[in-house]
């Protein structure tokens, strides 16, 4: 007996051992297969482990972060913080994108594929030869991908929204592949016109619709370096036509851009000579104020535009402010803004200036100026109120801000000098500001400046009760005001009595929505005048709406965007939003009308639209994304300009653009690369539409305002190859 016990002892000591010398993770196989084992990779090592039961059982002596080495799954890392918190490792199968080239010279060919995923800045460059039957197949994570393929001389147009699943093939059809044109272009020195070699040629398209993503798409295969002779020449850029420009960048010179060219056809083109200038120096003397007090420990910030056209700058370059002089050596050239702030971080002053290439000098001037006043309304002085001293272009850089005492004055002081917006804001009662006004100002021609403020006196007041009981309700009312072409943002909140107002505004109308929890939603038109009699308004009780997102094959969607109550079509918001948890579920406190459309989607599947009924949990079914998209040709050929469109469902219900661009957003693409043509007409959108009939209609501008014009009827999924006429 005691041998036995010695033995039953060894045994279990040997079972301990076993189970301490492995780590267990729970293993997740998207789509759902049986695995046995996987591969993982740390550092130079690769072993492969057994999966038992759904646990993947690693050594203990295999060190972390582990990658998963199998070619047919994402290389998922797994590090030791997602052992930490039990993390499943998650094991997604690639997805496979397969495309038939029309115009390829040989089989054997060789083309290059560009694709872009959609939360990713760098692009893949794929190499492929097509298979026997002239099909080109690659292997792609999961998600949302724009792709270009290229070969020798030839390419193809961008396309947008591929969507690649786990374990499927998304299949493109056949695309053109067309002839492009080549493009030299020469980098000299400005003064000596020598060559400059090993000048860096970036890839830059001027702005158009889709030019980030040619940008980033592009970025590598349409770069490259001078050679000796200061010369780049790109084989192929295309297909025509296509906008062509580049950014150059070399060691002591300042950046610039080529001239841009149009690439209108297969026959070469040659651009003038880029000249680049010597490195930009930019100096700053400041003569201050005195006393300058404000100006102690203050810093001198550098920014440049965001864009090309924005009004915005982003900082650069912050240096503390010297009393002799700050130098900022500047990489561009062009529009920038230098701005004095205070140790407190108060924007103190700021000059818009140009920098050219070479030795730049700039003096900063700030003048105190006082800025007073008085802000009344009917003739009554108003305490509280805001004012505020602005960027005339960018609100959001505020000089000066103060806000007025229980006489109505206020005082506030700036050093800017030239242009200056200056508003009121508030004072807030319900939840409303009680009128606003402006002034563009001129500073630093007089110490003191007076600017009074007379607000509006329009408004109105509603009464919001139980349509039944006349009880008063808690509601909230939001919508736009306007007066004349204007227009601003109107909000209202009742009290417990029912009553909300909106004062201090312009003569004019307000349309709102009027909602409160356990009640329908409605929309209303108010006149907004000096003396608009109290508004009353009922609301019908209605029930709370609720369900869940699921996909195919029943499995809750977390994440989810549930949109409706859209004002009209090409408004952006709707009134009612949400997205759902993770168990797919969602919930509005209150409804609108019955029958209000709402759209369901998520991040890689198509837009659905759902009927929404109270008292009941909701079940919407969402579907991936349909393969093919559809080809527009207008008067036997493609699209001249990139029109945008809009579906409309058999019964009359237009799915709005606010929708439409979520569903964008969500997947990567822009508004645009979603709901407009691409320059081979290819629109992308049937892709991303739930299958059944639409009619597709184009949005034209008349009189400032957008119509929709219908163009065809739409089935989705779209047949392979098909094509929309456009008259």
């Amino acid at each position: 007996m005691r041998q036995v016990y010695l033995l039953l002892v060894l045994m279990s000591l040997r079972s301990a051992i076993a189970a301490d010398s492995y780590v267990r993770v729970p293993v997740e196989v998207i789509p759902p297969q049986e695995i046995r084992a996987i591969s993982l990779r740390a550092g130079e090592d690769t072993r492969s482990f057994e999966v038992r039961d759904g646990v993947l059982l690693v050594s203990a002596d295999f060190p972390m972060p582990w990658t998963v080495a199998l070619t047919r799954f994402e290389p998922a890392v797994y590090t030791r913080a997602d052992r930490e918190r039990g993390a499943l490792l998650r094991l997604a199968e690639l997805g496979t994108v397969s495309v038939r080239l029309r115009g390829t010279a040989q089989k054997s060919e060789a083309v290059t594929a560009c694709v872009l995923r959609a939360e990713e800045s760098a692009p893949l460059e794929v190499s492929l030869v097509a298979d026997d039957s002239g099909v080109f197949r690659t292997r792609l994570r999961s998600g949302v991908y724009a792709a270009a393929f290229l070969g020798s001389g030839r390419a193809t147009r961008i396309r947008s929204g591929i969507v690649i699943r786990p374990g499927q093939v998304t299949d493109l059809g056949e695309l053109p592949f067309e002839p492009g044109g080549a493009v030299t272009l020469r980098v000299v020195d400005d003064k000596s016109r020598r060559p400059v070699a090993g000048a860096s040629v970036t890839w830059s398209p001027p702005a158009a619709l889709n030019a980030d993503v040619a940008r980033r798409l592009f970025s590598k295969i349409w770069s490259a370096t001078t050679d000796r002779a200061g010369r780049v020449t790109f084989r192929t850029i295309g297909p025509p036509p296509l906008p062509a420009r580049w950014s150059v960048r070399a060691e002591g010179y300042a950046p610039t851009v080529t001239a841009q060219a149009l690439v209108s056809g297969t026959s070469p083109v040659v651009l003038a000579d880029t000249m680049l200038r010597a490195e930009s120096v930019l100096i700053v003397e400041t003569q201050l104020p005195q006393p300058d007090r404000d100006f102690r420990e203050a810093s001198v910030m550098l920014s440049e535009p965001e864009d090309e056209i924005s009004p915005r700058y982003e900082l650069v370059a912050r240096q503390p402010l010297r009393e002799e002089q700050n130098q900022f050596r500047v990489a561009n050239t062009g529009r920038m803004r230098l701005t004095i702030e205070s140790k407190q971080g108060r924007k103190l002053y700021y000059k818009d200036i140009s920098v050219e290439p070479g030795e730049n000098r700039v003096v900063l001037t700030p003048i105190p100026t006082k800025v007073m006043g008085r802000v009344t309304r009917a003739e009554k002085t108003l305490e509280g109120v805001f004012v505020i001293a602005a960027d005339r272009h960018d609100a959001r850089v505020i000089l000066a801000q103060t806000r007025t005492d229980s006489s109505g004055e206020y005082a506030l002081s700036t050093y800017q000098v030239g242009r200056v917006f200056l508003y009121t804001n508030g004072p807030r009662e319900n939840g409303v500001m009680a009128g606003s006004e402006d002034r563009d100002l001129s500073l630093g021609d007089k110490p003191e400046v007076r600017v009074d403020f007379e607000l509006p006196t329009a408004g109105v007041s509603i009464l919001v009760v139980d349509a039944q009981t006349g009880a008063p309700l808690r509601a909230r009312a939001q919508g736009v005001l306007r007066s004349g072409n204007t227009g601003r943002g109107a909000f209202i909140e009742t009290d417990e009595d029912g009553r909300g107002r909106i004062i201090g505004a312009p003569v004019g109308k307000a349309t709102v929505f009027i909602r409160a929890e356990g009640y329908r939603g409605r929309e209303i038109t108010l006149d907004v005048d000096v003396d608009t009699p109290e508004v009353k308004i009922e609301l019908t009780r209605g029930g709370s709406i609720s369900g869940r997102v699921i996909d195919g094959s029943g499995t809750p969607i977390a994440g989810a965007r549930v949109f409706g109550a859209y004002p009209s079509a090409m408004d952006m918001q709707g009134r009612f939003e949400e997205t759902t948890d993770a168990a797919g579920r969602f919930r509005f406190q209150d409804s609108p009308e019955p029958g209000t459309p709402f759209y369901v989607f998520a991040k890689g599947t198509a837009l659905s639209v759902a009927f929404l009924r109270e008292g009941i949990e909701n079940v919407v079914r969402v579907s991936p994304p349909n393969a093919g998209a559809v080809t527009i040709v207008s008067n036997h050929a493609l699209p001249k300009t990139l029109n945008l469109f809009l579906p409309v469902l058999r019964e009359g219900t237009v799915i709005p653009y606010g929708a439409l661009a979520e569903l964008a957003l969500l997947n990567g693409m822009t508004p645009f690369q979603l709901l407009s043509t691409g320059r081979d007409g290819t629109l992308v959108l049937p892709e991303f539409l739930a299958p059944g009939n639409y009619t597709l209609c184009i949005v034209r501008s008349k009189d400032r305002r957008q119509e929709l014009e219908r163009v065809s009827e739409l089935k989705v999924p779209a047949p392979a190859g098909a094509v929309i006429i456009m008259q």
